[in-house]
C-alpha cells in the first residue's frame, strides 16, 4: 500500500501542472497501474484529489448567485468571464472542469483495464464491486462533462449533435474524435446498467457508490434527457434502496454549518458524496444569492434560515464553505419522481412526493400542503420551483435551465448588469454550451463548440 500511495502521489503531482491538458502529461501507465485489488481500491478511494469533485463553471453561470458591482473587478479572469457569459472565457488558460473530469475517466479506465488482467482471484465479489465503482465513476464524469461541453439533449437531434470524445482506454496517446450526443449519453446509461448489477446495496464510506447511487445517477441523467418515464423508474428504484429524509426542525438554524461537517461525516439523505471544485468566486464576501430566488422561500420554510446568512449560502450538505455538496441524495430523488409523476398526469402521486419532502423542511408548528385545486401545470410549476430552492448549489440548476428552455412555458432569460451594461443569456444561446479550451483543441484536433 505504501508503494501505490507513493506512486499515486507522484501521479497527482504531475497532474497539477496547468501548462498542458491532463491526458497529455500522464506518466507511463506501467508506473501507476497496480496489480492487486487493494491497489485498485486505493485509486478509486482517492476521492479528495480525483473522484470526489464536480465542476464549478456551471454554478457561476446558472444565475442563482450574483456578485456586487464592487466585487466583479476582483474576480479572477475566468470567473468574471463565465459570470458575464463572455465568448472567450479562458483567455488562453486551460479548463479545470474539463481536465478534472477526464482525469476521472482516465483512472476509471486504469482500473477497468487492470481488473481484466487479474486471473484466478477467488474474491469475485470484490472484483465486481471495483468494476462497478469504476463504471459508475466514468458515467458520472461523462455526465458532468456533457452538462457543460455538449448541447442540451434533444431526442430528435441527438444523433447528429456533437457529444464528447469518449475515451474508452487508458492509452494517453489515443485522441478520439467527438462522438454523437446520442452515443455519449448511451455510454453513460450502459455503464450504469452494468454498474448497478455489480455494486453492493450498502457500503461505507459514501464516497463509494451503491446500487442506490447507480439508480440515482441514472435518474439525474435521464431527467436531463427529458426521458421522464425512465427517470421516474430510476428514481423509484433508488428510493427503494434508500428513502430517508431529515427533519430540518432538528437542525440548528443559527449555526454557521447546520449540517454535519467534513467529507467523513454524512447526513442520512446522502447517497453518494461529491463536492464542487474549489473556486474563489463562491468564497468571496461579495457573492450573494439572487434576491428573486431568496424571496421564493416562505417564512415558514426552515431552508431560509438553514441555507442562508445575510444572503450568503451556508447550507451545504458538506457542512462547510469548503465542502459544497454536489452529490446524490434522497431529496433530489423525491423531486425527480414528483416531476415525472406530474408530467405523466399522475398528479396525486406528485403531490404526495412533494408533500412528504416539504413537511421535513417546514416549521413543525406549520402544516405544509399542496393545494388540491391546482391544475396539473401549476403542480409541475410548483415542483420545479421547489427543485430550484432545494437543490441550490448542487450543480443541477444549469442542467435544468438547458432542459427546460426547450419548453415554451419554462423558458428563462438570465440577466446581469455591470458598469451600466446589461448582459443576457437567452434560451438556445450558443453560450449555454461552454467552449473547449484551446490546449485541448490543439492536442486532440477535435471540433470546437460554436460560440
Amino acid at each position: 500500500m505504501e508503494r501505490i500511495i507513493r506512486l499515486l502521489a507522484v501521479a497527482m503531482l504531475l497532474n497539477t501542472s496547468c501548462t498542458k491538458e491532463f491526458l497529455d502529461k500522464k506518466p507511463n501507465k506501467s508506473l501507476v497501474v497496480p496489480s492487486s485489488l487493494e491497489n485498485f481500491q486505493a485509486i478509486l478511494d482517492n476521492s479528495f484529489n480525483v473522484f470526489g469533485v464536480s465542476p464549478f463553471m456551471n454554478q457561476i453561470a446558472d444565475g442563482d448567485f450574483y456578485v456586487t458591482e464592487n466585487g466583479i473587478p476582483s474576480l479572477a479572469n475566468l470567473s468574471r468571464n463565465i459570470y458575464l457569459w463572455q465568448d472567450d472565457i479562458y483567455e488562453g488558460a486551460t479548463s479545470t472542469d474539463w481536465n478534472r473530469m477526464y482525469e476521472q475517466v482516465f483512472y476509471a479506465n486504469i482500473v477497468l483495464e487492470g481488473l481484466e488482467k487479474i486471473k484466478g482471484n477467488p474474491d469475485q465479489r470484490y472484483i465486481d464491486r471495483l468494476r462497478g465503482t469504476a463504471l459508475f465513476c466514468r458515467a458520472y464524469a461523462y455526465y458532468n462533462l456533457a452538462q457543460e461541453f455538449t448541447p442540451p439533449y434533444h431526442a430528435e437531434r441527438a444523433a447528429s449533435d456533437l457529444g464528447l470524445p469518449l475515451r474508452m482506454s487508458a492509452d494517453v496517446n489515443s485522441h478520439p474524435n467527438r462522438a454523437s450526443l446520442q452515443d455519449t449519453y448511451q455510454l453513460m446509461i450502459d455503464d450504469l446498467q452494468q454498474a448497478e448489477l455489480l455494486l453492493p446495496i450498502t457500503v461505507e464510506p459514501k464516497t463509494r457508490p451503491t446500487k442506490a447511487a447507480a439508480w440515482a445517477l441514472l435518474a439525474r441523467i435521464t431527467l436531463s434527457m427529458a426521458d421522464y418515464e425512465t427517470a421516474l423508474h430510476a428514481a423509484d428504484k433508488a428510493l427503494s434502496f434508500q428513502n430517508d429524509l431529515m427533519d430540518f426542525n432538528t437542525l440548528d438554524t443559527v449555526a454557521a454549518s447546520p449540517f454535519p461537517s467534513g467529507r467523513s461525516v454524512y447526513n442520512k439523505e446522502i447517497i453518494y458524496y461529491t463536492d464542487r471544485i474549489t473556486n474563489t468566486f463562491f468564497n468571496s464576501a461579495n457573492t450573494r444569492v439572487v434576491e428573486d430566488l431568496y424571496d421564493l422561500y416562505d417564512d415558514n420554510d426552515l431552508r431560509k434560515l438553514i441555507f442562508f446568512n445575510n444572503g450568503r449560502f451556508k447550507g451545504s450538505y458538506g457542512g462547510s464553505a469548503l465542502f459544497i455538496f454536489t452529490g446524490l441524495a434522497t431529496d433530489e430523488l423525491y423531486l425527480i419522481r414528483a416531476e415525472c409523476y406530474a408530467r405523466a398526469g399522475r398528479t396525486a402521486e406528485a403531490r404526495d412526493d412533494l408533500t412528504q419532502l416539504m413537511r421535513t423542511r417546514w416549521k413543525k408548528d406549520r402544516i405544509y400542503n399542496v393545494p388540491t385545486d391546482l391544475e396539473d401545470g401549476e403542480v409541475l410549476q410548483m415542483i420545479l420551483s421547489e427543485r430550484r430552492k432545494e437543490l441550490l448549489t448542487r450543480g443541477t440548476r444549469w442542467s435544468d435551465l438547458r432542459r427546460l428552455n426547450q419548453e415554451e412555458m419554462f423558458k428563462t432569460t438570465l440577466k446581469r448588469n455591470y458598469q451600466g451594461v446589461e448582459y443576457l443569456l437567452s434560451p438556445g444561446d450558443t453560450r449555454c454550451v461552454f467552449p473547449i479550451a484551446m490546449d485541448e483543441l490543439e492536442l486532440g484536433g477535435i471540433e470546437q463548440n460554436p460560440r
